[in-house]
């Protein structure tokens, strides 16, 4: 009988690898010889042979245990990073087997998992190719994300009517030009906010209500007036740059209507 570790084996027999040795016990004080692998992935054959003797005939006995892959236990870590124009993969934590073994001798992970751009790749995967004693482990499904979370950056911002003279009280069409740079490529621009330094209606001078009618993503309807008693006036507009990962970044520009002409 082939034995392992207190475990018998009798006959035909099969057992996973542990990377110890298999090794046969036989009564009558029997001589073993082994052949194949009692250690590895394999067939171990046991043969025992008695000699004989006056009351006895020569005899032997076979015992043959097959030694079957074992599973490794493998660890791969997805990530989560920041874009930053470099390319990132899984990290490969961890690979044991058993008795200790590691790495090389317990076999090699493949790892789908490089990207650069940002997205969530949820179809990602790795594999393992097990080395003589262990079993391979199929795709293995893993999700991996680049994320983007810095802010377009304006670059320039500018109206083509920094000046709105005459105050006449007339609607002037103003157009916002507005450039910003950002990692992955800049979605939109667009006015979300103009702002007065004087009421819309206030006092003197002939003021008019509705001031300000924003007519398009960086165009506005500014009205050319100033309250006569005071030091002009000042339209603030606030323009937005947003990217595709929703991060976003504002910076104002103004429309001033002097007092008098040239101040």
């Amino acid at each position: 009988m082939l034995q392992r570790t207190g475990q018998q084996r009798v006959g035909a027999a099969s057992d996973v690898y542990t990377g110890s040795t298999i090794g046969a016990t036989a009564s009558t004080g029997a001589m073993i010889v082994y052949s194949g692998s009692c250690t590895n992935v394999g067939t171990c054959t046991a043969t025992a042979t008695t000699a004989g003797d006056a009351n006895h005939a020569l005899s032997s006995a076979v015992a043959t245990a097959q030694i079957t892959k074992a599973d490794a236990t493998v660890v791969v870590t997805p990530y989560v990073k920041e874009y930053d124009g470099q390319p990132h993969t899984a990290t490969v934590t961890s690979i044991s087997g058993v008795n200790g073994e590691t790495v090389a001798t317990v076999g090699a992970v493949t790892l789908s998992t490089t990207h650069t751009n940002v997205g969530t790749y949820s179809t990602d995967s790795w594999s393992f190719t097990g080395a003589a004693n262990y079993n391979d482990i199929a795709a293995t499904v893993i999700t991996n994300t680049i994320k983007d979370i810095t802010a377009p950056v304006f670059t320039s911002l500018s109206t083509n009517a920094p000046t709105l003279w005459p105050p006449n009280h007339k609607m002037v069409a103003v157009t916002v030009s507005a450039l910003a740079s950002d990692l992955v490529g800049v979605s939109s621009l667009k006015i979300i906010n103009v702002t007065s330094s004087e009421p819309d209606n206030g006092l003197g001078d002939g003021d008019t209500a509705g001031d300000i009618v924003i007519t398009g993503p960086l165009s506005v309807n500014l009205r050319a007036e100033r309250a006569g008693k005071g030091n002009g006036r000042i339209y603030t507009i606030t323009v937005e740059a947003r990217d595709a990962a929703g991060n976003a970044s504002t910076k104002t520009c103004t429309v001033f209507v002097p007092k008098s002409q040239g101040k």
